[in-house]
């Protein structure tokens, strides 16, 4: 099996399903440029080894390509066992503003490089090679939740699954994914798009705050202000992905650098 080195850049809110039980799928690249899909990650070994799958984390790992009904060319299925940690410098923000924004600018020339002019380019790569990842810069955008804040469904999960060493783990609540942004792509010919957002840190926020805030007015303030003022101030990008089903586009993950010096220049 190919042994890849990859920047963990997306992680997928655990889901249950009937092929691969409580699992967590993951998204990155590899350090040769490629975008690619692994799972599946079961939750009780990512519930141990969390440290060493966090975000930004390079990881090694033996991986195979996975047998999927739409063929998307980045899905890989990983030996969780082979994982190992390479390197974690990337993953901690330090206090220091020189050190903050060298790691700020190293994570940049990572995943900038890969960007897609918009979705209908990548429409035109799925046609063509089963392109499944990508990632773009909306150009205009604004956060949405489908439904009235308190009949977002949530499945309660009581479950505890138990490792063979008996480690203990909490199965998440299942959240309806009700969640998206309504956005333009950097392209004059983009009509717009309302599109499904599944980031991992979006869906943990509403099942934390959701205990916090009892106010569903509240915390509807605290998610619109966290994944809309507050990403207005950054510098959004979207990581995009494909169903596994339907092959259609969903929002998999977010990423926000601070705004450089010069696009506040600009701006103001």
């Amino acid at each position: 099996m190919p042994i890849k080195r990859i920047y963990l850049l997306v992680k997928a809110y655990p889901e249950k399903s009937k092929k691969h039980g409580s699992s967590i799928c993951t998204a990155g690249l590899t350090t040769e440029g490629e975008w690619i899909r692994v799972y599946p990650i079961d939750l009780s070994y990512y519930s141990i080894n969390k440290d060493m799958l966090k975000k930004w984390n390079l990881i090694e790992a033996d991986v195979r390509e996975a047998s999927e009904k739409l063929k998307r060319k980045e899905s890989h299925k990983i030996i969780e066992h082979s994982i190992k940690l390479v390197d974690d410098s990337l993953t901690k923000i330090s206090t220091s503003k020189l050190k903050k924004q060298k790691i700020w600018d190293d994570r940049n020339q990572i995943i900038l490089p890969h960007l897609n002019k918009s979705i209908k380019e990548l429409d035109e790569l799925k046609s063509k090679d089963h392109t499944s990842l990508g990632i773009i810069k909306p150009k205009k955008y604004q956060f949405k939740i489908r439904k009235k804040i308190d009949e977002i469904e949530v499945i309660k999960s009581n479950f505890i699954q138990k490792t063979l060493d008996g480690y203990k783990v909490n199965i998440p609540d299942q959240i309806e994914k009700t969640f998206s942004y309504k956005f333009r792509c950097d392209d004059p010919l983009c009509k717009g798009h309302d599109m499904i957002c599944e980031d991992w840190e979006l869906f943990e926020a509403f099942r934390s705050w959701k205990k916090k805030y009892t106010s569903p007015t509240e915390l509807e303030k605290k998610l619109r202000e966290k994944f809309d003022t507050n990403m207005k101030k950054r510098d959004l990008y979207f990581i995009v992905g494909t169903t596994s089903l339907f092959g259609t586009w969903v929002i998999i993950g977010l990423y926000y650098p601070p705004k450089s010096k010069n696009k506040l220049l600009l701006e103001f």
